[in-house]
């Protein structure tokens, strides 16, 4: 069998939880790098209260569950200008691991959409295109 990699789910990993992301000013659906570039400005808060696991278009991934939406103020540089934005981070979804075991596919393609994210981002950062 090839491309077969075995997963050790960490104890901290058993629940998922999967939110949308929107920006204010709203951002047009190709303006990924942009989306990158805010969410990175917030990575760290991000890390603390939604227990970040990955992010990919509008969508976030992180082990904290938020009862309620959560608001961030954030500036970057576009096209050589410091603007300000808002990002939106509402819950859209729970995914537990114990979902997974019972093999349904519509479970298991959850699942494998969250490691596949994680996945081609640590590519990315060592330095795959």
């Amino acid at each position: 069998m090839s491309n077969y990699y075995e997963v050790d789910i960490k104890k901290d990993y058993k629940t998922i939880y999967q939110y949308a992301i929107g920006f204010e000013p709203e951002l047009p659906e190709d303006a990924s790098k942009i989306a990158d570039k805010l969410v990175d400005s917030v990575k760290k808060e991000l890390r603390m209260k939604t227990g970040f696991i990955c992010f990919k278009g509008r969508m976030l991934w992180g082990n904290t569950e938020l009862k309620m939406a959560l608001n961030c103020k954030t500036s970057i540089e576009v096209k050589g200008e410091k603007q300000e934005y808002e990002i939106i981070i509402k819950p859209a979804k729970t995914i537990t691991i114990d979902e997974f075991i019972t093999k349904d596919e519509s479970n298991l393609t959850k699942l494998s959409q969250v490691f596949n994210v994680n996945i081609k981002n640590v590519l990315r950062n060592i330095g795959f295109k």
